[in-house]
């Protein structure tokens, strides 16, 4: 029969006793060295029967080959077996493909997600592996709209990292989904035991998008509680407009569309070329439309209030040829043209509706391109992929030839006695285009080898390439730099015998703990930590992951390093010299933030806040390039939690984001305030809900203004308006400037008494200036700005652009009144203090 679980999206077949003859559930006496074989336990080592595991990869494998367990369902990429009573899934090692993935979902769980790699883990695999299941709770809710009316069918998407085997350092996150019934109810039965609070995303075509945090403590579902918490869906706006063709006349059943994060919002016109789009989300977007036969088009927008009709007059379409050959000459049929860049940054849904591969003689034909230039990643199947190539339409055909793989192989061997080494790791790397002389190793594609001969195929065009080797008891070796068409390239490594630099990572309260993440960073390294976990896009470091007790082998370097180790419990840095007179790795605990945001008398609901952390690193030449953050979404009270925080100096704001190509993608205001926070505290922070809002409006120089000139414009996206609190600095009671041209002289006077005296004073002031709060904005199309929560007090504000007009302003000195309680209106909360007409200069 078929049995489908609460809260998931997946039917489970039970098992009849008329299958019960497709595999053995008795254990042989004797194993067979070449089976795989994994045993699925609780947290506390009891087995967990009938476990469902879906195998990530096509298995050659029969009913009949099953040793242990059963064979419920093969699909051409997906097998589903079920373990035994007992929890164990044993089969034949050679049903497996070389790489393969096992997930697990059932109720009552976590979802579990395990990777195995045969070449890598070699005989390892051969014995027995158990996966340790992680206990799970539900949550659910009752999703209505703005009259409490349930909304039916809104897609309910928990967002949460899946379980993985210990070691692996590449995290997944849940991608599973739930629909709301006739009653708007939903609940998800997955989530880990570890977990107090889960995000999710709530989604339906005629409503805003909406993202939150759901606490346990109030939307966990029980047997005694159900999923009654109401959760209401915002209308959004709507947004609305004409397509047209150049003659004026109205194109009927013209493609729109627009995308919010991950949910899209599209539509057709109708008969008289009208359109809208219901549900859409405040901020900056990017709005596409195509029709047959014409020209690809899109716009900016800002959704909010304020926003006007988005009409679009289509062209006729561009057109691109595009073929692409091998170095014979002959078309590449099956290659494809992936497009990635077109009027800056793209979210790909804007190219969803192109086939974007070429035909059997490697022609690709595009008839409604857009007519200004875009760019593509030319990628021929198995073969060299020619990056960030400019495409224009146009009459003429354009060819492109990508150069054979580049294929870098060769010998280890030891470089004393010239004997083979046999197991090592190969990492392949590409020259950062950022940084000099950077190389961005890439973990994910590091493999382990157990003969002497190597093998690295590099499929992407880049600034350079090259190959890293790590053993154990010798130096970590790196190859030169090669070129992307240097082809078949032969380089021996000869490596230098070494002592491996060994350690133990144990908990605050000194216990060892498992499977701790640690990079290891030098000068050239980029370190990004996010969340209190490493950000696999922007790290650029060897990573590895210390085993269950807790400890870690680094091979030897030439140069001094250090090590970034993070954990659920707690956080280290600790340079290599360190490492060297302390094996043992304290972690510190992490600190947390939390508090309520308002805005004005109102709770700040749904704001995105971000804590930049504290001094998690010295500030020497070896700590290289290390970023880090933590971040946190209000919840409809404007309560907010922020957690995995370094000690220290950190700073909280609101999170406004500008794009490089896009500027602002929304119109508002943040207040940035700095605090100190200790090792595992958890402090508590208002934001907000006190002072009033300060207003204003910006143009462009007056002279420009006034003679009409062509460079008045402003495109205010990528304005940014801050405001300091005016904290006068110090004078020095001498002539500083005659002074300084005398090194010899300046120096002197501040070791004198009145120079100390100024000098302390001076580092008051900049103490002072660290504490307050720092306001900024985003400006409206119109130059509008809103500053809100602005106490009485002197301020200085400026101005500053980031498009081509090259116009600023600085200093721009004011002062907030405070606000009278006696009922004069002109002084009320609700009155904004409006700073009326800010004409900016040049630089």
């Amino acid at each position: 029969m078929m049995l489908k679980l609460p809260g998931l999206g997946f039917w489970l077949v039970a098992v009849s006793s008329c299958l019960a003859c497709l595999a053995q559930d008795e254990e042989p006496d004797v194993l067979n060295e070449s089976v795989f074989e994994v045993r699925f336990v609780q947290s506390d080592d009891q087995p967990i029967a009938n476990v469902p595991v879906d195998v990530r990869r096509p298995l050659d494998i029969n009913a009949g080959d099953v040793i242990v367990g059963t064979l419920v369902q093969k699909k051409k990429f997906t097998t589903k077996l079920l373990s035994n009573e007992k929890g164990i899934l044993r089969l034949p090692m050679q049903c497996f493909p070389e790489n393969f993935e096992l997930m697990i979902h059932m109720e009552g769980y976590a979802p579990y997600f395990a990777r195995f790699d045969r070449e890598q883990e070699g005989d390892s695999l051969l014995e027995p592996i158990t996966l340790r299941l992680e206990s799970a709770w539900t949550v659910g809710g009752r999703v209505v709209d703005a009259g409490g009316q349930p909304v039916v069918g809104a897609d309910v998407r928990p967002s949460f990292p899946l379980s993985l085997r210990p070691g692996d350092p590449q995290p997944i996150h849940n991608g599973w989904s739930v629909s709301t019934d006739a009653d708007g109810r939903w609940i998800y039965a997955l989530v880990p035991e570890s977990k107090q609070d889960v995000g999710v995303s709530i989604n339906h075509a005629d409503f805003q998008p909406l993202r939150l945090t759901l606490s346990r403590a109030k939307y966990e579902v029980t047997e005694t509680r159900s999923a009654d918490q109401k959760i209401t869906l915002p209308n959004g706006f709507i947004l609305a407009g004409m397509v047209t063709d150049e003659a004026g006349k109205p194109m009927p059943g013209a493609n729109v569309r627009t995308k919010f994060h991950n949910e899209v919002r599209e539509t057709t016109t109708d008969e008289y070329g009208r359109y809208q789009l219901a549900g859409c989300e405040p901020g900056l977007t990017r709005l596409v439309v195509h029709a047959e036969g014409k020209a690809l088009e899109m716009k900016e927008v800002r959704i909010g209030p304020e926003m006007e009709m988005q009409d679009f007059v289509l062209r006729p379409g561009g057109r691109v040829r595009v073929r692409v050959v091998d170095q014979q000459g002959k078309g590449i049929a099956k290659t494809h043209i992936f497009l990635q860049r077109w009027r800056g940054r793209v979210d790909y849904f804007e190219f969803d509706h192109v086939d974007t591969y070429t035909n059997e003689d490697g022609i690709w034909i595009w008839d409604e391109a857009p007519l200004d230039a875009f760019q593509a990643d030319i990628c021929p199947p198995g073969g060299m992929q020619l990056t960030k190539q400019t495409i224009l339409a146009g009459e003429d055909e354009l060819v492109f030839e990508p150069p054979n793989l580049l294929v870098v192989s060769g010998t280890v061997s030891d470089a004393e006695t010239g004997e083979p080494i046999t197991h090592y790791r190969v990492t392949p790397g590409l020259v950062n285009e950022r940084y000099q002389n950077g190389i961005n190793w890439n973990d994910r594609q590091r493999f382990s080898s157990q003969s002497d001969h190597y093998e690295v195929t590099f499929n992407r065009t880049g600034d350079g390439h090259a190959v890293r080797i790590e053993a154990d008891s010798y130096r970590i070796a790196q190859s030169r730099v090669f070129a992307s068409d240097e082809g078949a390239v032969n380089y021996d490594f000869q490596l230098i015998r070494a002592t491996n630099l060994e350690g133990r990572i144990v908990s605050p309260d000194g216990r060892s703990v498992s499977g701790a993440q640690i990079a290891i960073g030098d000068p050239n390294t980029q370190i990004t930590i996010k969340e209190g976990r490493f950000r696999d896009s922007s790290t650029y470091a060897t990573r590895l992951v210390a085993d269950e007790e807790g400890k870690f082998s680094v091979p030897a370097r030439d140069d001094d390093f250090y090590l970034v180790i993070l954990h659920e419990e707690g956080h280290a840095f600790i340079k290599s010299t360190q490492l060297e007179t302390n094996r043992d790795v304290r972690l510190i605990p992490w600190a947390s933030v939390r508090g309520s945001y308002r805005v004005g008398s109102e709770p700040g609901s749904d704001i995105p806040l971000v804590v930049g952390s504290g001094n998690f690193s010295p500030g020497d030449r070896l700590a290289g390039r290390i970023y880090a953050e933590s971040s946190a979404m209000t919840d409809a009270e404007g309560r907010y939690h922020v957690k995995h925080l370094f000690a220290g100096r950190c700073a909280i704001a609101r999170d406004i984001v500008m794009m490089v190509d896009d500027g602002a993608t929304e119109v508002a205001s943040s207040i940035r305030i700095p605090f100190d926070i200790d090792p595992g505290e958890q402090m508590e922070l208002p934001i907000g809900g006190s002072g009033r809002a300060v207003v204003g409006t910006l143009f462009p120089p007056i002279e420009t203004k006034q003679a009409n000139a062509s460079d008045s414009d402003v495109d205010w996206k990528f304005a940014n308006v801050y405001v300091d609190e005016d904290i006068v600095a110090p004078p020095p009671p001498v002539d500083q400037q005659a002074l300084r041209q005398n090194p010899g002289q300046w120096q002197a006077w501040l070791e004198s008494p009145v120079g100390q005296a100024w000098r302390a004073s001076m580092q008051a002031y900049q103490a002072q200036r660290s504490r307050v709060p720092r306001y900024r904005a985003t400006v409206a199309s119109n130059g509008r700005f809103r500053i809100e929560d602005m106490p009485a007090g002197r301020y200085r504000l400026s101005v500053r652009t980031f498009d081509q007009s090259g116009f600023s302003l600085s200093n721009h000195r004011f002062k907030v009144p405070p606000i009278e309680t006696s009922g004069n209106k002109n002084s009320s909360p609700a009155e904004p203090f409006d700073l009326g007409e800010l004409f900016l200069q040049r630089r």
